[in-house]
C-alpha cells in the first residue's frame, strides 16, 4: 500500500512540475540522450508538437527564389548581343546618324554650289561642305570618299601638304552643321582635331602643350555626342575617356565644360533648344536596353 501511494505521489509530482513549466512558459531541462531515445512504436504513438508561429519575414525567407526576376536581372553575354536581331538596326542607325551612307542632291554638288546652299541655311549642305573641306585639308581632290556617291567615278587619292586655312573652313561648317542638328558633324569635328594633333606632332620642335590640347579636344567632342544623346549610346559609353592622367583629366574636364557651355549658348542664339531630339528606331532602342545588361568582361 505504501509502495502504491509513493508511486501515485511521484506521478502527481511529475504532472504538477510539467504544469508549472507550461504556465511559466519555460522548457524543462532535457533528459539525457539515453533516456530520449525512443522506439518507432513510441514515436508513432506520441502526440504531435505544437506548430511554431513564424513572422512574415521568416516565411518570406523560406519561399523559393523568384526565377522570373532572376532572369530579368541576369546579364547578357557578348555572344548573345552580337547575335541579336537589333544589333544590325542599331549599327545602321548610328552609321546614318554619323552622316555615312546617306546620298542626296547635295552629294553631287561642287564647292561653289555647296557653299551657296550652306549659306542659304541648308544644314545637309553644311555637313557635306565641312566633310569635304576636312578631306581637302590633306588631299588634292575636294570631295571626300565618305560623301562621294557610288555612281560617280572614283578619283585617285593624291595627298597634299596640310593646309590650316582649309581646316579652319572645315571646322566652321562642321560646327554650324552640328548646331543646326546634323549630329554627324560632331563626329567629324572629333576627327578634325585629331588630324590637327597629328600634324602638329610632326612639326619640330614639338609643341607638347598644343598636342595635348588638340588630343583632349578631339576626345571632348566624342564625349559631347554622348552628353547630348545619352539614350542613343547607353551606359556602355563613358563620358570621360579612360587612360587619362590626373593632369589630363583636369584639362579634359575644362574643355568639355566649355564645349557644353558654348553648345547651349549657341543653340539658344539660333532659337533652338539645347537638346537634340531624334527619332530612334524601336529596334535600336531595344538593342541599347540589351547592351545595358551586358555581362562585364
Amino acid at each position: 500500500m505504501k509502495k502504491t501511494t509513493s508511486i501515485l505521489i511521484g506521478v502527481a509530482s511529475v504532472i504538477l512540475l510539467a504544469v508549472f513549466f507550461v504556465i511559466k512558459g519555460e522548457k524543462p531541462t532535457a533528459a539525457p540522450t539515453s533516456l530520449r531515445q525512443s522506439s518507432p512504436t513510441s514515436l508513432a504513438s506520441s502526440k504531435p508538437t505544437l506548430k511554431t508561429v513564424q513572422s512574415p519575414v521568416q516565411i518570406a525567407a523560406q519561399k523559393p527564389p523568384n526565377t522570373s526576376s532572376e532572369k530579368v536581372n541576369k546579364c547578357i553575354s557578348q555572344t548573345a548581343l552580337q547575335d541579336s536581331d537589333e544589333l544590325l538596326v542599331a549599327q545602321e542607325y548610328l552609321y546614318e546618324l554619323a552622316g555615312f551612307g546617306r546620298v542626296d542632291n547635295e552629294n553631287y554638288l561642287n564647292e561653289p554650289q555647296l557653299l551657296a546652299q550652306a549659306q542659304a541655311s541648308n544644314t545637309y549642305a553644311m555637313l557635306i561642305l565641312g566633310k569635304n573641306y576636312l578631306w581637302h585639308t590633306q588631299m588634292e581632290s575636294f570631295q571626300a570618299m565618305s560623301t562621294r556617291p557610288a555612281d560617280l567615278p572614283q578619283r585617285e587619292n593624291i595627298p597634299r601638304p596640310f593646309d590650316q586655312k582649309t581646316m579652319d573652313k572645315a571646322l566652321y561648317w562642321l560646327e554650324q552643321a552640328a548646331l543646326q542638328g546634323e549630329f554627324g558633324a560632331l563626329d567629324s569635328l572629333s576627327y578634325a582635331y585629331a588630324d590637327q594633333m597629328y600634324h602638329v606632332r610632326d612639326i619640330e620642335p614639338i609643341d607638347e602643350d598644343k598636342v595635348q590640347t588638340l588630343l583632349l579636344t578631339s576626345k571632348a567632342y566624342k564625349s559631347l555626342e554622348i552628353w547630348l544623346l545619352p539614350e542613343v549610346f547607353g551606359r556602355n559609353y563613358k563620358l570621360v575617356p579612360q587612360g587619362l592622367s590626373e593632369e589630363q583629366r583636369t584639362e579634359f574636364d575644362k574643355i568639355l565644360s566649355q564645349l557644353q557651355t558654348n553648345w547651349t549658348q549657341n543653340r539658344q542664339d539660333l532659337g533652338f533648344d539645347s537638346e537634340l531630339r531624334l527619332e530612334i528606331p524601336l529596334k535600336a532602342r531595344k538593342y541599347q536596353q540589351l547592351a545595358s545588361r551586358a555581362c562585364k568582361p
